[in-house]
Formats: structure tokens, sequence, C-alpha cells
């Protein structure tokens, strides 16, 4: 099958446990079936095959479920390595909610499970293996076990998403350690990161780029994203950069996988109760895959991913069908009636203005354009510019011939930032009420991200569409990932606000289906 955000045919996929091997990317997944509406309810690790990030070979299910009286009646994440002698070690989490030999107080207890294999697809679970929660950690945060090798130390070692048992419920988040010289018997090791910041930090990974190490986690207890922080070794200290994340709300979960040339993060793009703009976010979704590269000051940015973007090669024309305000485009023919200049109408042939420039002034009032058809499966190129004093400008998606309903990637000069809104901001099939209290909302709540905004300069962008899903990047260091429930309206185009957006060397591109 081909798409650029992986799902299960009649199931969800929640987190993804990637691992590279001989130009093939393992993507294990926790499959979510919402089993009575529960969330991460008896998931198993599911798993498909990928070269390209767009072309995906479906394996189904290679670590299931234990049984009701078993620990493992819920697998939850974990990571795979490969041991020295060529045995594949699978390590993941295992919870029983249901049966009182694996809960206290009520509430389900934490451990860590075993299986081996000899290809990367079957398993066999190691019954003998169950590593509990160490002394001073909390007995149910125990989890997310990622194991890598550190080869100055001839040593592997585990790091969990744990609880110190001496701190508050809010801060008291860490990563613990286990040590292992063989990938079987394990020792505890010290506390590996506790900044006091976090409830836990979920789905840990740690690699090395070049001079620099660098640890991943993802926390929910102050907002639902990924960080990062980097350090000269695996010892420490561990600096946090001035910009720790990758991407949004709608991105959660990332773990990475790659060799030392190209390095990919792996996330998943949450789903909304209902299929409904105004519900809330569930937990597990779709795959969703970004590139990390290095900056020249050692910091992580995010990039599309090249493979991906190599499938999208059949030109797709864009034909104007409408402007709003004023604007010079090619093959547009506008005239100004009114003395004052305050209304434009508009003449438009059929020029495909693929590679033109769009100059788009919304100096005196707000101007967009419009394209006819959003493709179902795209990817959108193009340099954006804007002019001193402009308040605001972007992009709108799934937008209505008047360009009132849609959504909206807003970037936003005086806050040097990019955001992701809807309008209506309720639901797009609600009418527009004045002085609605969601107008009290300037955008979708954790849709943000910091982007440098100079006026006339260039800045790249490519927007991935696929279905209800987009992702926008911005320059090659930033990402937005957001999710569009209401797919009736089909149109598209740009927006300024305050000032001229010019848009250069636009191009729309579908995938070839190979």
């Amino acid at each position: 099958m081909y798409c650029i955000f992986y799902k299960p045919d009649t199931s969800w996929a929640g987190d993804i446990i990637p691992y590279f091997e001989h130009g093939i990317f393992y993507l294990y997944y926790l499959n979510e079936r919402r089993i009575h509406g529960i969330p991460a309810e008896k998931t198993t690790w599911d798993l498909v095959l990928t070269k390209d990030f767009f072309h995906f070979e479906k394996k189904g299910t290679v670590l299931p479920t234990g049984t009701e009286t078993d620990a493992d009646r819920s697998c939850y994440t974990g990571s795979v390595i490969a041991g020295k002698d060529g045995t594949y070690h699978l390590y993941y989490t295992a919870q029983n909610s249901v049966h009182p030999a694996f809960m206290q107080d009520g509430r389900p207890l934490q451990y860590i499970a075993h299986a081996t294999g000899h290809d990367l697809i079957h398993w066999e679970k190691d019954t003998g293996f169950l590593m509990r929660a160490c002394p001073g950690y909390e007995i149910f945060d125990w989890r997310d076990p990622f194991v890598f090798y550190l080869e100055e130390q001839d040593c592997y070692l585990m790091l969990l998403a744990a609880r110190l048992t001496d701190g508050s419920l809010r801060r008291s988040g860490c990563l613990a350690s286990m040590e292992s010289r063989d990938l079987v018997h394990w020792s505890p090791g010290k506390t590996f990161y506790a900044p006091g910041l976090y409830m836990t930090h979920e789905c840990p990974d740690c690699f090395q780029l070049g001079d620099w190490w660098y640890l991943i986690f993802s926390t929910f207890s102050e907002k639902y994203t990924t960080h990062y922080c980097m350090s000269r070794s695996p010892e420490g200290p561990w600096l946090t950069p001035a910009n720790d994340t990758f991407d949004g709300r709608a991105f959660y979960g990332a773990k990475t996988a790659g060799n030392v040339r190209e390095r990919f993060l792996f996330g998943w793009i949450p789903t909304k109760a209902g299929g409904n703009d105004s519900g809330k976010w569930e937990w597990a979704g779709n795959l969703a895959v970004h590139q990390l590269y290095q900056e020249e000051d050692d910091t992580l940015s995010v990039r599309p991913p090249r493979p991906l973007l190599e499938n999208f090669c059949i030109p797709f024309p864009l034909y104007l069908s409408g402007i709003s305000g004023s604007a010079d485009i090619p093959g547009c023919a506008l005239q100004t009636n009114g003395a004052d200049g305050s209304r434009d109408t508009y003449q438009i042939n059929n020029a495909d203005v693929s590679r033109s420039t769009l100059q788009i002034n919304g100096t005196r009032r707000f101007a967009s354009t419009r394209f006819p058809l959003l493709p179902h499966c795209c990817c959108i190129t193009g340099m954006l510019s804007f002019s001193s004093g402009t308040i605001s400008f972007g992009l709108q998606l799934h937008a209505d011939v008047s360009g009132d309903c849609g959504y909206f990637y807003r970037l936003e000069p005086l806050y040097q930032r990019v955001v992701f809104d809807q309008w209506p901001r309720s639901a797009l099939t609600e009418p527009v009420i004045p002085n609605h209290f969601e107008n009290d909302r300037p955008f979708d709540a954790g849709l943000e991200r910091p982007v440098a905004l100079q006026p006339d300069q260039h800045i790249s962008f490519t927007l991935l569409v696929d279905s209800d899903i987009c992702v926008l990047y911005l320059d090659e260091k930033t990402a937005l990932t957001a999710r569009c429930c209401q797919l009736h309206r089909t149109h598209w185009g740009f927006f300024v606000h305050g000032g001229q957006l010019t848009v250069t060397n636009l191009s729309c591109m579908l995938p070839e289906k190979r």
C-alpha cells in the first residue's frame, strides 16, 4: 500500500518503535483497536516495513498479547536491538489492568518483558523474564524500555520512563537505567536524567550524531510534545536548547532510527473524538515521519523526509479560481471599482500559474487567492516573502468559496511563530456565531511553532497533504502537523493581512504510484 501517514486498515497506530537495518525501516507500532472505547487496551505490536515512508509492506501482529492471567495482557512500548551473536532482543512494557496478581491498590503495575528472534518478524517471548521497578522508583510507572550499546564501556544501557518515589507527582518524572553485559542479566544503574520538570518522560531514545549525544522523550503533564536535550557524553550533563521540541500537539511519542548519515523521527498523529474538529485529541492515530539534521550549532531541526519527497514527481496544474482584495497574478485581468479602491473585481483565464510569481497586496485590507482543488494526496512547495509591517500571512486549506470557513497555517511576524487555525473555531459545520466563546482562542491549542520571520527574506515551504492530515515545513527547520476533519471543502490558497505577500516557485506534485 502507499500513503504518507500510515495507519492500519481498521484500527490506529500508537507509539512507533522503529528499527533500521540493510536499508529497511522496521516500524513496529502499538495497534490501537479501541476496545470498548478504552484507550490502549490490549495493544499488540504490529509491524510494517518501508524504505521510503510512502510504500508500506504490512506484516501484521508480531508480538501478541498474553492471556487474562499474564502480566502482558497489554503489550506497550519498548525497543529492539541486535546482540553480538546476531540474536535480536525485543524489550517491551507489560501491563495487566484486570488481574489482581498484577495490581496494587486497584492500579495496574508495570513490568519490563523480553522476547528474542532471528529475523525481526518472528518473536518468542521469554516467559522467565519479568523486570519489576527497582527500589526508589514508583511501581506504577516503569515502562518504555530503550536499550542501546555503549561501546567505550562495552555495556548495554536500558533507559526507562519512571518516577522517583520521593518527589512530587508533577515533577518526579525521570529516566531510570539498568545495565547489562549480555542483554539477559540486568542490574540497576543510576538515575540517568531527572530535571524535576515533568510527571514522566515517555518513549525515551538516545543516540549519537558526530560529537554530540541526543536524548529524546515525550511528556504530557505540562503539554503533549516530544522534547530533546544534548550532551557531549552519555554521562551528561544534558543541555536543553532554547527550542527543545520538534512539532506541536498533533505529533507525539517520537523515537528515531537511521544510520550515521541520515536519521529520522517517527511519531504519531492523534485522532479527534467523533471525527470532529472540536473533539478531544485521542490516543493513537497515524504515523508521521520527519527527517532530523544538525544545525551549525549542533541543535536539531526537522525537514521533509527526502525518500518520501522522491515519490512526488507528477506535476499538478494550478489554476486560480478566485481573488479577494488586490493582487498581481499572471493570467488574471484585474479591474478596481470604486473611487477609493475598496472593491476589487477579477476576471480569470485558464492560465496555469505553476512556477509563476504571485504578489498579493493586503496593505489596505485582507487579500487572498484561491485555487479550486486541493488534491487528496500531494506535495506543495514554494517560496514566501513578506513586506515590512505585515501582520500575518499564510496558507488556507479545505476552504469554502468565500474563504470564511477553512483551515489556516498563519505566520505571524510580530510573534515570530506559525500557528494552525480554523474557522469557525468550534466546528466547521456550525454557523458563525458573533461573540462565541470559542473566539477567545486565537488558534488551535498546542498547534504553534517558533519560526524566524524577517521582511523581504525568502521562506521556503513544503506542505504535505494526505486526506485529513497535513504537515507544513518552513525553511527545512520547522514542522507543524495538523488534522482536518471537515473535508467537503476543497479550495486552498494564500492570504495576507497588513502588507504584501510574494509567492514564487510555486508547484504542486502528485505521487507516482509504483
